[in-house]
């Protein structure tokens, strides 16, 4: 796995963008001084750096850069931490809470939907995750999986009625789904915080970073060069959550049931398929154990 960045560096030079935000002035002591506020011992190179009292960064993109500098001196495969574990206990139990309720609806669509029907759901779910896959290859440099991503994307598209076959795989392209949360964790940021999300389950920092940053990427927009309603990407998403949340949901009451801390299973099942993606099937031995 390649590294695109120095961290170490990037870091450093994170914190000195960051004392742009510093005010020149400061109050010590009810005195007014001119000293700059130094950030660690970034601050002693970043002596040079001259920030006008008018010209700081916007407080967004203060705490945006502050998280940023964060996960880069993080390592990048530590053991996850976990220090909003009651916060993300309680959502945990939302997030069962709500399985319970959805019970009803994950059981007929188990027993009444078509199998080809949701096969045709996460056919197309995936196909529309694709062109996200061949930017986050381009930007781990994986020139042949963003390769394969793009030409699965358009033989599915153009022969395989909008991605609803997966003619591709059929022919034997073998590509990988990627997403910007890999591409971070590449370029040798640290996973950060452990995270539970409501409705989507276990994350983390970095990741919920990548997955907030695709969003903002118009990959989906008028994807295939026709009038496509823009909540048809929105709504197979929500199809192929529901067809995965309705097969897993066997294996979830399962540990529920049998586990003595469900919680602390279900995070060391994601550490452990976070490292299988990061890794592309072949992570270290250090990374699966930790």
């Amino acid at each position: 796995m390649c590294r695109g960045l120095c961290a170490p560096h990037l870091a450093t030079r994170l914190r000195w963008g960051l004392l742009c935000v510093i005010q020149e002035r400061s109050i010590i002591g009810g005195m007014d001084t001119k000293k700059t506020h130094r950030l660690g011992s970034a601050a002693r190179h970043a002596k040079q750096v001259r920030c006008s009292h008018r010209g700081a960064f916007p407080k967004w993109l203060a705490i945006g850069l502050s998280v940023v500098a964060v996960l880069v001196a993080l390592p990048a495969h530590a053991q996850i931490r976990d220090p909003l574990e009651p916060v993300n206990r309680t959502i945990d139990r939302g997030n069962l809470l709500f399985v319970a309720l959805m019970s009803p609806t994950l059981y007929i669509w188990s027993k009444a939907v078509p199998t080809p029907v949701k096969y045709g759901v996460q056919n197309v779910n995936r196909n529309l995750g694709r062109p996200l896959s061949v930017v986050s290859s381009l930007l781990q440099a994986d020139i042949e999986n963003a390769g394969l991503n793009f030409t699965a994307f358009w033989t599915n598209t153009l022969f395989g009625g909008f991605g609803l076959i997966d003619i591709g795989g059929r022919i034997g392209i073998d590509d990988r789904r990627e997403d910007l949360g890999q591409v971070l964790a590449v370029w040798g940021f640290g996973e950060g915080i452990y995270l539970v999300l409501p409705l989507l389950g276990p994350n983390n920092l970095r990741d919920t970073i990548g997955l907030g940053l695709s969003f903002t990427l118009p990959l989906n927009s008028n994807i295939y060069g026709a009038d496509v309603p823009p909540d048809m990407g929105l709504g197979f998403t929500a199809a192929a959550q529901l067809d995965n949340v309705a097969s897993n949901s066997a294996t979830l009451v399962d540990i529920y049931r049998n586990s003595l801390d469900a919680y602390s299973s279900i995070k060391s099942l994601y550490e452990q398929n976070l490292a299988q993606e990061i890794y592309n099937g072949n992570p270290p031995v250090e990374a699966v154990s930790d």
